[in-house]
């Protein structure tokens, strides 16, 4: 049995909107998408335990890091997917290779892409979010919040002109929640198809007042697009915002694991 506690290493994992302790059912692959959190925060024991999972080249980005803190929130992240995937092909972490699509996603490597399983990663601040499915393509992104940023420029710049404004209707005080529930629905949507930017920020529609559920509302310039995705907003911490996306494969996709 694959041992996901490295070190001390926490993996959480997400049901109906709450995070708890991961146990060994939270592993097995399913149609329904499997979403984990790692604390990058990890005790110098986890990050120790993890840096043998990394292969030469994540040993080679890890060393390029400056800070300290960056170096271990990177190994923490990389480590932790190793260890996550590892759990669910039941392989050993060290030895899963990766392979990148044309415009940088990652996948599984021949063999360990022989089970249709898809993964993918996001981080921001202390957090990692790494999401897991069986036959269906998967994105999750992870934002902290920073006050720092010119709000309205920004989204003139990258959104759509629905989104701008729909964003800029609102009363201002709530302009950063909304800012970041649409910036962090786009980018899991692009991350799922896989294309990266090359789809272009303003070329598709996402809800993102309060209380509206998450939705791909319009997709150009093919519109059927919209309705093969669904997405969720992710419960978090204070001062960070996330959101997942995924394709509709089985009406069973449509689940209350995310609320």
């Amino acid at each position: 049995m694959v041992n996901w506690n490295h070190g001390g290493l926490a993996i959480a994992s997400y049901h109906a909107g709450v995070w708890r302790s991961a146990v060994a059912s939270d592993f097995v692959p399913s149609l329904v998408p499997s979403l984990f959190r790692l604390s990058l925060s990890a005790a110098p024991t986890a990050v120790q335990a993890l840096l043998p999972l990394l292969s030469t080249d994540e040993h080679q980005r890890a060393a390029a890091f400056y800070s300290p803190d960056d170096r271990n929130k990177y190994i923490t992240s990389r480590g932790g997917l190793r260890v996550v995937l590892a759990t669910v092909l039941g392989a050993e972490a060290r030895e899963i290779a990766f392979e990148y699509g044309q415009h940088g996603k990652p996948a599984l490597a021949v063999p360990w892409n022989a089970g249709g399983i898809h993964f993918n990663v996001s981080h921001s601040g202390e957090f990692a979010l790494i999401v897991v499915s069986k036959g269906t393509r998967v994105g999750v992104d992870v934002e902290f919040e920073r006050t720092d940023v010119e709000l309205e420029k920004l989204a003139r710049r990258f959104f759509s002109d629905s989104d701008c404004e729909r964003l800029l209707t609102l009363p201002e005080a709530e302009w950063m929640r909304a800012f970041y529930r649409c910036w962090t629905r786009k980018e899991a949507y692009i991350k799922a198809v896989g294309i990266g930017l090359s789809i272009g920020l303003s070329s598709f529609d996402v809800s993102l007042e309060e209380g509206h559920p998450a939705q791909l509302m319009a997709t150009r310039p093919e519109a059927e697009e919209a309705k093969r995705w669904e997405m969720a907003d992710i419960v978090m911490e204070k001062d960070y915002s996330a959101a997942m996306c995924w394709e509709k494969r089985d009406k069973r996709m449509n689940m209350q694991v995310f609320p």
